[in-house]
């Protein structure tokens, strides 16, 4: 009865969607990619592969803050230092899991004392990351669902504040220290992904596919950037940049503004990849894009893996790879899996192909009535000068990164969020909802 009403729910949920898109948005002739002072529409060219060049990764060093999403504000750790084989120090319940209703969980966020989660009931709770004592939890969301949304909960490090959305219409900051709310901001629709914040500005998305920007607590411009009938749910974030904001869009797009203003500096498309539209259906961008070397890098669901001169604006080279996870570089190389279960190590100055190996695609579920489960991949996270990808049946495998080598797989847990990979430790939040540390 309960599988029933939550199906029968989110059938609810997702009419909802629809039915406030279809008020707000344009028909299907008259929806447009935004044009703004300059976009261009590239057509990618697959790269081949290339042995001109050999894979140089950076050195290995620790993170201290997991506190955007990431090892910094525009980027992963490119070679994060932790040591294999790992044990697990610490083991909680967070009172969620993996549903029909969550498809992933909020990703927890840690800063120099704490851990913080928020989880589907809408409580969040502050964990010392060191004794793994509870400080503090609050219930600052009702247990409604307003979305089917993961959520997002972002730390300020050079303050006391917690900022939060539960994938419904209301943004909250919290005193970090004991979990009051400091502030709330109700919008008209919806917000979509991550939060993101630097220094005192925050941003936020969406689902009319507006971008809200506040500085010191106030909304200080909100701006609509074009109209989609279909989005994807992700966990997509803005990325702040030198005064920029380089934030993804639908269908392809996306778009480079002015922090301080909104003002629209540069749009671009990336084209989707006929083939793998027909069997993905969208182009979304829902990998978060990195910036590495004032370059940016960006990947659409079905399309193009680009790179652009943040400096002039430029396209520097574009591939047709489309996937759901963001590369990462680490010297001269970038690391990427694609939407058919590819990985690939790449030449971040041109695109070219070192190397690429194809991973698993599908598993066998069921005794008596067998059927055959797409295997999903996270990743790939550079540690200790090994490439290592988690997989949704349960493995962590390890890959040379200089040759695509299959070194290891080991049994791992099935993961509901990204892992965190902060000084000597692994935390993650399983599909069960265990918060679990390693060492």
């Amino acid at each position: 009865m309960r599988f029933i009403l939550n199906n029968i729910k989110l059938a609810l949920n997702f009419l909802f969607i629809i039915l406030l898109v279809l008020v707000f948005s344009c028909s299907d002739k008259e929806v447009k990619p935004f044009v703004g002072k300059k976009i261009d529409i590239h057509l990618s060219s697959q790269s081949m592969a290339s042995t001109d060049f050999s894979i140089n990764i950076d050195e290995v060093t620790q993170n201290n803050y997991w506190f955007q999403k990431g090892g910094s504000d525009t980027h992963s750790i490119p070679n994060i230092r932790l040591k294999l084989p790992l044990k697990t120090i610490f083991s909680k319940n967070t009172d969620q899991e993996i549903s029909d209703e969550y498809f992933k969980l909020a990703n927890p966020v840690v800063d120099d004392k704490n851990i913080y989660i928020l989880n589907t009931d809408g409580n969040v709770t502050s964990i010392d990351k060191n004794s793994f004592k509870i400080n503090w939890k609050k219930q600052i969301f009702s247990n409604q669902i307003d979305f089917p949304n993961l959520g997002s909960i972002v730390v300020q490090l050079n303050s006391n504040n917690l900022f939060l959305h539960n994938g419904g219409d209301l943004i909250f900051a919290l005193n970090k220290k004991n979990g009051k709310v400091k502030w709330k901001f109700k919008n008209e629709f919806p917000f979509r992904g991550n939060i993101s914040i630097k220094d005192n500005y925050l941003l936020a998305n969406d689902y009319n596919n507006n971008l809200l920007a506040f500085l010191k607590n106030k909304l200080i411009w909100k701006k609509k950037l074009g109209d989609s009938e279909n989005v994807i749910f992700s966990n997509i974030r803005p990325i702040i940049h030198d005064n920029k904001i380089i934030n993804p869009a639908f269908n392809g797009l996306f778009h480079i503004l002015n922090i301080s203003d909104g003002k629209l500096i540069f749009s671009d498309y990336l084209q989707p990849n006929k083939k793998m539209a027909k069997i993905f259906r969208n182009n979304d961008i829902i990998a978060n894009p990195i910036i590495s070397d004032n370059k940016i890098f960006i990947i659409s669901h079905s399309g193009t893996l680009a790179s652009y001169d943040l400096n002039n604006l430029k396209l520097i080279w574009s591939v047709q790879i489309g996937g759901g996870n963001s590369p990462i570089v680490s010297g001269n190389s970038l690391f990427l899996i694609d939407n058919s279960n590819i990985i690939y190590a790449m030449n971040a100055k041109n695109g070219k192909i070192k190397w690429m190996k194809q991973l698993d695609l599908n598993i066998e579920e069921g005794f008596y009535f067998k059927d055959m489960k797409k295997i999903n991949f996270m990743g790939p996270f550079l540690i200790d000068n090994k490439l290592t990808i988690f997989s949704s049946n349960g493995y962590l495998k390890i890959i040379n990164p200089l040759d695509g080598k299959f070194l290891k797989s080991l049994n791992f847990d099935l993961l509901g969020t990204e892992p965190i990979f902060i000084e000597d430790k692994l935390i993650i939040l399983t599909s069960d909802g265990d918060l679990k540390v390693y060492k």
